[in-house]
């Protein structure tokens, strides 16, 4: 296991019950919780915090989780923050798409907390190996 306390994460998403849920599990786990409900907070949080983690919803009014994605991983700053893609709509091309970028994942609501904490962990491990 590792030091999660050591470890944030930015969560991504505009239902405040998805993000008081996450950011109760998460936050008993260790990890440092982050939040944004929008793209542009989203972007701006993730270039001046860097967090080892973003968890972003893909269905996110105005810019979607995808828009984000993109501009997360064009920037300099923000491109090696590992993504997990998180959403309750069955992936279409875009998604699939996004999914070949570096450290991009993705996991399917309604996911099991143990499989979702898994993936989180696993994500940044791998990221933590690449500095």
């Amino acid at each position: 296991m590792t030091a999660k306390s050591s470890y944030s994460i930015l969560l991504v998403d505009d239902d405040n019950n998805n993000v008081t849920l996450l950011a109760e599990i998460l936050g008993e786990k260790g990890y440092k919780m982050l939040t944004a409900e929008n793209g542009k907070d989203a972007i701006k949080k993730a270039e001046t915090i860097q967090p080892d983690l973003i968890l972003l919803d893909i269905a996110i009014p105005g810019m979607d989780g995808l828009d984000i994605l993109k501009q997360l991983k064009h920037f300099d700053q923000t491109k090696h923050i590992p993504v997990i893609l998180v959403t309750g709509v069955m992936p279409e091309v875009p998604v699939l798409n996004a999914l070949k970028l570096n450290d991009v994942g993705y996991i399917a609501k309604p996911f099991i907390v143990e499989d979702l904490l898994k993936h989180i962990e696993q994500s940044i491990l791998t990221s933590a190996k690449k500095i």
